[in-house]
């Protein structure tokens, strides 16, 4: 197991050519706003609705998620950044490739086990 990582990225995203920062790693990267694209698209009614702001900051109106799902947009983004960052921490310690369709399957796993349990939940209050 290595405890230290051989890469001590300086100020550029180590995925693409672009000046890390808070807002970079979150949501300007190319990469990650593939997977904010790709995840909106699949769970909120109105994709175009999220933003840096509504991630950084998140407001109690949020956005509107499919009716379908038992879940809330906060639990859509804390899977989301649950998943960037472990696949990050993968990519420094394990130099493991980073691919954004790998943080999408396992944000979706995470949204939809939110699902299921909360569903459960709201069986078992019958």
């Amino acid at each position: 197991m290595q405890l230290i990582s051989n890469q001590f990225p300086g100020s550029g995203c180590v995925y693409c050519d672009g000046i890390d920062s808070e807002e970079h790693f979150v949501w300007f990267c190319p990469f990650k706003h593939e997977i904010w694209q790709t995840i909106a698209s699949r769970f909120f009614l109105d994709p175009d609705r999220l933003t840096f702001s509504l991630i950084q900051l998140p407001s109690s109106s949020g956005i509107e998620v499919a009716s379908s799902l038992s879940v809330t947009y906060l639990d859509i983004i804390a899977s989301v950044l649950l998943s960037l960052w472990q696949l990050h921490w993968k990519f420094i310690f394990k130099e493991h490739q980073f691919w954004t369709q790998e943080v999408v399957a396992s944000a979706t796993r995470y949204i939809l086990k939110i699902h299921k349990e909360n569903t459960s939940r709201s069986l078992n209050n019958l």
